[in-house]
């Protein structure tokens, strides 16, 4: 996002998991243990899927 000029809105927590809000699009980061634990790919699981169409920053 940064190679693009876009800059989070807001940033949240530090370490094993990090919150970057970009308004239309929040991104988790998540360390491996973290994500096992939380399994929030399963609580969204049935979501529907939206293609991200993302072109090379330039």
């Amino acid at each position: 996002m940064a190679a693009i000029g876009e800059k989070p809105i807001r940033r949240e927590g530090k370490g094993q998991w990090i919150l970057l809000d970009y308004s239309d699009l929040v991104v988790h980061i998540q360390s491996q243990e973290l994500r096992n634990y939380y399994m929030l790919d399963r609580l969204w699981n049935d979501c529907p899927r939206i293609p991200l169409l993302v072109s090379e920053a330039r």
